[in-house]
């Protein structure tokens, strides 16, 4: 993972209960700078440069502006076209390596190999990787409310999609159900 994929991940990632996501953060910032701007702009240009009397009015005037300034609550964010494109992007990185992984567990499946070994065989292949502890202590496979529960070591019981899927909900600290729906939030554009 580089420096800059850490920061898009961090930026998006939905904050824990009683904190500011990143975007929040940026966002705010953003736009204290931009009003510092302006005020600064209006004070600089216009100010000290006419007469006492005139000079004292635009004082007042500034005055009441940055008096009308409301503070904001974060309140809940419009979802944006650059966090999509990163969902998108890192979800079809991790459904490359979950459909990697789906492919070596069938292979398993197929030799009879008994979970203890696929499970080890798994590990062996992962090992060291972002979502190893993820894989091997289930914490992955825990989107299901269907009747089959998905386990690593049965190929038939999860697709790649839905593990890639939970996969990156893990990633965004959301639920899956959360993730679908913000993939499916906007509609993708359409090839010349």
């Amino acid at each position: 993972m580089s420096l800059s994929t850490a920061f898009d991940e961090i930026v998006w990632k939905a904050p824990e209960k009683g904190r500011h996501s990143g975007w929040a953060l940026l966002a705010k910032a953003g736009y204290d700078a931009y009003w510092s701007a302006w005020m600064h702009l209006l004070e600089v240009g216009y100010c000290d440069h006419a007469s006492p009397a005139v000079n004292q009015q635009i004082k007042v005037w500034l005055g009441e502006l940055k008096g009308t300034r409301r503070l904001r609550s974060a309140g809940r964010r419009k979802g944006h076209e650059v966090e999509h494109k990163r969902v998108r992007r890192r979800l079809k990185e991790l459904l490359k390596w979950s459909e990697g992984l789906h492919t070596y567990v069938r292979w398993c499946n197929a030799r009879k190999l008994t979970r203890q070994v696929t499970e080890q065989r798994v590990f062996q292949r992962i090992e060291k990787e972002r979502h190893d502890h993820n894989i091997l202590s289930g914490k992955a496979f825990s989107w299901s409310k269907n009747r089959i529960e998905p386990v690593l070591h049965n190929s038939q019981s999860w697709k790649p999609r839905e593990l890639a899927v939970s996969l990156l909900s893990l990633e965004l600290n959301c639920d899956y159900d959360t993730v679908i729906r913000k993939i499916g939030q906007y509609p993708r554009k359409k090839r010349p």
